[in-house]
C-alpha cells in the first residue's frame, strides 16, 4: 500500500501506474483469494482434525514470507523503480 500511495502522490496515472503495480495488485489479489479459502476452510477443517487449523495457519504464515521476498526484491520493486523514475521521484 506504500507503494502505490507513494507512486499516486508523484502524479503517476494510467498505462505507467497500472505498469509500475503490476506485481504489487496481483501480490494483493492472491493473498484476497488465499485468505478467503483458508477462513472459509478453517471451520470444516477443525471439526474433523484440529491439527489441520494449526498446519493452515503455518503454511499460510510461510506464504506470505515468499510472497513478500518475491515482491520486495524481485519484479515488484524493479516495477515500482520504474515508476517512481517515470514520475521523476528519486530513486529510494
Amino acid at each position: 500500500m506504500q507503494w502505490v500511495s507513494r507512486l499516486t502522490a508523484q502524479g503517476l496515472t494510467g498505462a505507467g501506474f497500472a505498469d509500475a503495480t503490476t506485481t504489487i495488485r496481483g501480490t494483493a489479489a492472491i493473498w484476497c483469494a488465499v485468505l478467503i479459502l483458508v477462513i472459509a476452510g478453517a471451520p470444516f477443517a477443525s471439526d474433523y482434525a484440529p491439527s489441520v487449523v494449526a498446519e493452515l495457519t503455518d503454511g499460510v504464515a510461510g506464504l506470505f514470507s515468499v510472497v513478500a521476498i518475491f515482491t520486495y526484491v524481485g519484479p515488484g520493486w524493479t516495477e515500482y523503480q520504474r515508476g517512481l523514475a517515470g514520475a521523476g521521484a528519486a530513486l529510494t
